[in-house]
C-alpha cells in the first residue's frame, strides 16, 4: 500500500559437513539452505514522526550543551581576562608617565604574581624617575650657570672682537695715513731728483744725485716692506696672473741692484739657461719683489767674490713650467742657529748692537710668504763664513710669445773671458739677444798667443769678437791688432770704460749690465739694421697735446707732476685745493683731470661727485691719485666712479703712457653715476645672482632664504642706530649690507650703499632718519623681489638635485 514501506528478506540456514571427522578443519564443506521468507510492512507516517522526534531531541540537547559551554566559558574567561585587562590598563598609565597607580585587588593565582611584579616595577620606575628628575634639576641648574657664564664670556669675546676689529681698522687707517704721509714727500723727493739727474751735472753733482736716489729707494723699500707685511698678516695681499717677459723682469731686477755692486769689489753675474721660456704668466711685480730682496741681501752680506744668479727650467708640462732661480753669494754665510729663525719676522743674521747691516728684518718673511702665495717656495743652504745659496722655486703658466727685438741667428760671435762664470754670463746674454756664440777661456797670459793665432785663422767665420774685460789680466793692445779691427767688429764688455782709454777708437764698449733686448738693439744699430722709428724727445710720436687739470694739496707733488706733464708736451692747469679746481672746471674744458684723493677742504671723491653732477654727460676721464696702498684701493676708487688710478710715488712710465695715450671715460658694468646705459637700475637681478652662485640653484635658494630672513633684522638695526645717532654703528651695518651685495646682485642697493658710506666717511651733515628710511625702503623692495623669485630658485634647486 502507498502508506507503507515493504521489506522482504530470506531466512537462510547453513550446514557443515566433514568428510573426515578426525580432520574437521581440513575438509570442511558449508551448505546453505533457505528455510523461508520474512515480509515486513512499515508505516510511512509512523517512521516520519519517529525521525522528527529524534531530530528535535538532538537539537534541544545540543543547544542545552552549547548554552552550558558558553556560560562556563564566560565564567572561566572572566577570571582570566579581567586581571589581564587591568594589567594592560595600568600599562597604559605607565606609558603616559602615571607611575603612582597600583593594581588592586591582587589575584590569588599565577596572574597575581604578575600583578605584584608589575606593581613593584612601577614603584621602582617612580623612584628612578624622582631620582632622575632630581639629577636633571641639578644638571639644569649647572647648565644654566654654565650658559650664563658662557653668555658673559661671549659678551666679553664680542667686546674683544669689536676691540680687535677697531684695532685692525685703526691699524689699517694708520697704515693708510702713514703710507700717504710718507709716500707723498718721497714722491716729491724722488721725482725732483730724477728730473735733476736728467739735467747737466758735473761728476760730483751726479754722484750726489745717485746717493740721494739710492737713499730714497731704500726709504721706499722700508715703507713697502712694512706695508706688505701688514697686508700679509691681514690676508689682503693677492696674487695676479698676467703674461710678461721673464727675461726682462730678471734683467731689470739685476740692473736696479747693480749700483750696490759698484761700491764693492764683487761681481754680479746673471746666467739664464737657454731652455728657460721667455714668455710666462704670473705676478711679475711680486717676482721682482722677491728677487730684489734676495739679491739685495746677497750683495749686502758679500764683501768679496761674487753674487751669481742662475735661472733654470726644472719642470715643463703642456700648460705650466716650474722655474728655479738660485742666488749664490760668497758672503758671511749663516750659522745653523740663525737658520732656524731666518724666516721669522724682524729676525736678522747679524743681531749685534753695533751691527753693520741695516734693515727691518721683514724682507725674507715677506718673500717666503709671497712665494707660498704664488704656489712655490724658497729654500736655503748656507755655511757660516762660506756664503749662502737661496733658491726660489715658482710655477708659471705658459704665455703666447710677444714681440721682442732679436738678432737673427746668422750673426755669430766669439767670446773671450778670463773667468768661467763671467764667460757663461756674457754668452747667456748674447744667446738671449739671438746671437750664435762660441767662447774661449783665457785663464793666463800664456794662452794669449794661441788665442790670437786662433782668431786670425778664423777671421772669415767671426762677425763679432766680444772680449769680457772683467778679471782679464792681459794687454788688450796685444790681443786686438789692426787686421782684426779691419775685418771684425770688436766689442769690449764690462762694468766701465776705464781700461779702454788708450785703445783704438774702432773698439765698441757695451756694459754687461744690459738687457738682452737693449743688446740686440745696440748690435742691430751698429750693424746698420736698425729699423726703429725716431721718437721726438719729450713726447711720444703722434701724441697730441692735452689740456690737463691737476689737483693736489701738496705743493711739492703738485709742482713735480706739473713739471712732468709740461716736459712731456702737455698743458697743465694747477689747483692746490678742491674749490679752486671746481672753479677751473666750470670755466673751461679739459682732456684729462687728475685728482688727489686726500685733500683738506674737498677730497678727491667729493670733487669727483661735484664734477659729475655739474656736467653729467661730460666724457672727460678722471684719474685718482693717491698714496694709499691697500690692494682693494684701486677697485674701490674705480667703483666710486674714477676712470683710472695712479699711486704715489708716481710711476713715470705709466703716468706718461696715460698722458700720451688716448684715455677715455670708463663705463664699468654699465654704470655711470648710478645709472645704467640701458635704463634705471633694478632692485634684484636674478640672472646675475645665479651667476654669482656658480649657476647652483640650491645655493642661490639658500642665499635668498637667508636674505629674506635677515632683512627685517637689518631694518631694525638701522632704525635703532639712526635713533641713537650712532654713525659708527651705521657704518658697520652699511659695510655688512655691502657684503651682502657680493653674494646676490642688488645693483640699486649697491649704489645707495656706496653713496651712504661715502657721505659717512666724508663726515658730511647727514640727515640720519631720511637716509636710513631710504635704505630701509630699498631693503623692503628687495625682500618683495626675493619673495617673488624664491619659487623659481626652489624649482631650479629641485631640478638640479
Amino acid at each position: 500500500a502507498p502508506n507503507y514501506l515493504y521489506y522482504r528478506q530470506p531466512i537462510l540456514t547453513q550446514s557443515i559437513e566433514h568428510a573426515d571427522v578426525f580432520s574437521p578443519d581440513a575438509n570442511e564443506t558449508r551448505v546453505t539452505n533457505t528455510l523461508g521468507w520474512v515480509h515486513l510492512y512499515i508505516s510511512r507516517q509512523q517512521l516520519q514522526q519517529t525521525t522528527q522526534q529524534i531530530i528535535f531531541d538532538s537539537i534541544a540537547f545540543f543547544l542545552l550543551f552549547l548554552i552550558m559551554a558558553v556560560i562556563l566559558t564566560i565564567i572561566i574567561s572572566r577570571r582570566i581576562t579581567r586581571p589581564v585587562f587591568r594589567l594592560m590598563e595600568h600599562l597604559k598609565f605607565v606609558e603616559t608617565g602615571q607611575l603612582g597607580k597600583t593594581i588592586e585587588p591582587i589575584e590569588s593565582n599565577e596572574i597575581g604574581a604578575v600583578q605584584r611584579g608589575f606593581n613593584s616595577m612601577t614603584h621602582a620606575l617612580l623612584a628612578n624617575r624622582r631620582h632622575l628628575n632630581q639629577r636633571i634639576q641639578q644638571a639644569t641648574h649647572q647648565l644654566n650657570e654654565a650658559i650664563a657664564d658662557l653668555e658673559t664670556k661671549n659678551r666679553e669675546l664680542g667686546f674683544a672682537r669689536d676691540e680687535a676689529q677697531n684695532a685692525n681698522r685703526t691699524k689699517s687707517e694708520f697704515l693708510a695715513n702713514m703710507s700717504h704721509e710718507i709716500r707723498t714727500p718721497i714722491n716729491g723727493i724722488k721725482g725732483f731728483i730724477s728730473l735733476l739727474s736728467q739735467s747737466s751735472l758735473d761728476e760730483t753733482q751726479q754722484r750726489y744725485v745717485d746717493i740721494m736716489l739710492k737713499s730714497t729707494s731704500d726709504l721706499t723699500n722700508i715703507v713697502n716692506e712694512i706695508l706688505d707685511f701688514s697686508k700679509l698678516e691681514s690676508g689682503k695681499l693677492h696674487i695676479v696672473d698676467e703674461p710678461f717677459d721673464l727675461y726682462e723682469v730678471i734683467e731689470q731686477t739685476r740692473d736696479i741692484l747693480f749700483i750696490n755692486v759698484l761700491t764693492k769689489n764683487i761681481d754680479l753675474n746673471l746666467i739664464i739657461f737657454s731652455d728657460v721660456p721667455r714668455w710666462v704668466t704670473g705676478d711679475k711685480l711680486r717676482l721682482k719683489q722677491i728677487l730684489l730682496n734676495l739679491i739685495g741681501n746677497a750683495i749686502k752680506f758679500t764683501d768679496h767674490g761674487a753674487v751669481i744668479i742662475k735661472v733654470r727650467l726644472e719642470q715643463e708640462s703642456a700648460n705650466e713650467v716650474r722655474i728655479s732661480i738660485s742666488i749664490q753669494d760668497s758672503g758671511i754665510g749663516i750659522s745653523a742657529e740663525d737658520q732656524q729663525t731666518l724666516f721669522q719676522a724682524f729676525s736678522q743674521v747679524d743681531s749685534a748692537n753695533n751691527r753693520r747691516f741695516s734693515g727691518t728684518g721683514l724682507g725674507l718673511v715677506i718673500s717666503k710668504n709671497l712665494a707660498s702665495l704664488m704656489g712655490g717656495d724658497i729654500s736655503m743652504q748656507s755655511i757660516r763664513g762660506a756664503g749662502s745659496t737661496f733658491t726660489v722655486d715658482l710655477p708659471f703658466g705658459i704665455a703666447a710669445p710677444g714681440t721682442v727685438t732679436s738678432v737673427n741667428e746668422t750673426l755669430s760671435a766669439l767670446i773671450l773671458a778670463a773667468e768661467p762664470t763671467c764667460m757663461m754670463e756674457t754668452r747667456s746674454l748674447f744667446d738671449r739677444a739671438g746671437v750664435v756664440t762660441d767662447a774661449n777661456l783665457i785663464e793666463s797670459s800664456t794662452q794669449l798667443d794661441s788665442v790670437i793665432d786662433n782668431i786670425h785663422r778664423n777671421l772669415a767665420q767671426i762677425e763679432l769678437l766680444v772680449i769680457d774685460q772683467r778679471h782679464l789680466k792681459i794687454d788688450l793692445a796685444r790681443l786686438i791688432d789692426a787686421e782684426i779691427l779691419s775685418q771684425v767688429r770688436v766689442i769690449v764688455i764690462g762694468y766701465d770704460q776705464t781700461n779702454l782709454a788708450d785703445i783704438e777708437p774702432g773698439i765698441e764698449f757695451i756694459s754687461v749690465i744690459n738687457t738682452s733686448q737693449a743688446l740686440a738693439q745696440l748690435v742691430l744699430q751698429a750693424d746698420g739694421n736698425d729699423t726703429s722709428e725716431t721718437i721726438e724727445p719729450g713726447r711720444l710720436q703722434g701724441a697730441g697735446s692735452k689740456q690737463v687739470l691737476l689737483v693736489d694739496d701738496n705743493e711739492v707733488n703738485l709742482k713735480l707732476a706739473s713739471e712732468l706733464i709740461q716736459i712731456w708736451g702737455h698743458e697743465v692747469t694747477e689747483a692746490d685745493h678742491g674749490s679752486k679746481a671746481f672753479e677751473h672746471y666750470q670755466q673751461q674744458s679739459f682732456d684729462l683731470i687728475i685728482l688727489d684723493i686726500q685733500m683738506p677742504d674737498i677730497d678727491g671723491v667729493a670733487l669727483l661727485k661735484m664734477i659729475r653732477e655739474h656736467r653729467p654727460q661730460d666724457s672727460t676721464p678722471i684719474v685718482a691719485l693717491t698714496a694709499n696702498t691697500p690692494d682693494d684701493e684701486a677697485e674701490r676708487l674705480l667703483e666710486l666712479g674714477f676712470d683710472y688710478y695712479l699711486s704715489k710715488p708716481i710711476d713715470e712710465q705709466r703716468f706718461r703712457s696715460l698722458l700720451d695715450g688716448s684715455p677715455t671715460r670708463r663705463k664699468s658694468d654699465g654704470l655711470i653715476d648710478g645709472r645704467d646705459d640701458s635704463g634705471p637700475l633694478v632692485t634684484f637681478d636674478y640672472g646675475r645672482s645665479l651667476e654669482l652662485s656658480a649657476n647652483n640653484g640650491s645655493l642661490l635658494r639658500q642665499i635668498l632664504e637667508i636674505l629674506q630672513r635677515d632683512i627685517p633684522d637689518h631694518q631694525g638695526q638701522l632704525a635703532r642706530a639712526a635713533l641713537e645717532a650712532d654713525r659708527k654703528k651705521l657704518g658697520e651695518i652699511a659695510h655688512k649690507l655691502h657684503g651682502v651685495t657680493c653674494y646676490a646682485s642688488l645693483p640699486r642697493l649697491r649704489v645707495k650703499l656706496l653713496e651712504f658710506e661715502q657721505r659717512l666717511a666724508c663726515d658730511e651733515i647727514l640727515e640720519l632718519s631720511s637716509a636710513v628710511e631710504t635704505l630701509s625702503i630699498e631693503l623692503e623692495a628687495i625682500r618683495n623681489e626675493v619673495e617673488q623669485h624664491l619659487p623659481l630658485a626652489q624649482t631650479e634647486s629641485a631640478l638640479g638635485s
